[in-house]
């Protein structure tokens, strides 16, 4: 879905607030690039990134009539975005050092590609991951916007609350 307007954003984030949830749908479509962006920057996994974005949406749903202002409505998405991706890695962390490590490993284990495709594959992974690592939280949430997702440099702009000139320095 195409990012919204000031203008259009402000008015969903209203009416979403009054509990019209095709309202609030519209609002998960224009957002969950960002979403999506900020916590795989955060987790570095896949499929956990893909689980705090849920629980983001979960929250910012049942926390819609505590927002103020409208207008506020990306920065504190922004942030719920990356708070939950930092509980979920944190507890994933605990979960791998205990009970769950050997179902981790088992998980690891599984030889669905050959091995030596396997092989390039992780190493291609690990040198995307490692150089996406190397980058400020704020350049990686940008690169994936950008890259990942897709997005325009001024669309980037506009979800991150950046100028296009700053985007593109990042960039």
């Amino acid at each position: 879905m195409p990012l919204l307007t000031d203008t259009a954003l402000d008015a969903e984030v209203a009416a979403a607030i009054r509990g019209d949830r095709n309202a609030f749908a519209r609002l998960v479509a224009a957002t969950s690039s960002l979403v999506s962006a900020i916590t795989l920057s955060e987790t570095r996994d896949l499929d956990l990134a893909q689980d705090a974005a849920q629980e983001v949406y979960l929250q910012v749903w049942s926390g819609l009539g505590q927002l103020r202002q409208p207008g506020s409505f990306l920065p504190w998405l922004r942030t719920a975005a990356r708070r939950q991706a930092r509980r979920l890695s944190i507890h994933r962390a605990r979960r791998a050092g205990g009970r769950d490590a050997d179902a981790a490993l088992e998980q690891a284990a599984d030889a669905a590609p050959g091995p030596g495709q396997a092989l390039l594959d992780a190493e291609r992974a690990g040198l995307v991951r490692d150089a996406l690592e190397s980058l400020p939280d704020e350049a990686r949430e940008t690169l994936i916007l950008y890259y990942r997702e897709g997005h325009s440099s001024a669309q980037v702009g506009r979800l991150l609350g950046l100028s296009d000139a700053a985007v593109q320095q990042r960039l």
